[in-house]
């Protein structure tokens, strides 16, 4: 049966947005299992040490707001364990 009196509505990004950070440092450990599979070595390391500068980057940025802004401590505190976790299995892998 149709009846075009139904309507949805989506509210984009909803379930991700509590753990966005940590979805983040997935994405770009995703991008690397890409590389690896259908790229050339030196693009895949290209794109390694690319990720790990886009983490090395973040992670002194958020710990700076974490002292210098303590509205934002967990935010903070949550975003710069990720980035950590994410750059040390970047490293390892």
């Amino acid at each position: 049966m149709y009846t075009p009196d139904g309507s949805i509505i989506h509210l984009g990004g909803q379930s991700t947005s509590l753990v966005s950070v940590a979805m983040v440092a997935q994405l770009r450990l995703s991008i690397l299992k890409f590389m690896r599979k259908h790229r050339s070595l030196p693009a895949c390391w290209m794109a390694r040490m690319l990720i790990a500068f886009f983490f090395v980057l973040r992670i002194p940025v958020w710990g700076a707001m974490w002292v210098f802004l303590p509205a934002k401590r967990s935010a903070s505190r949550v975003k710069v364990r990720a980035y950590v976790t994410a750059l040390g299995r970047i490293l390892i892998s």
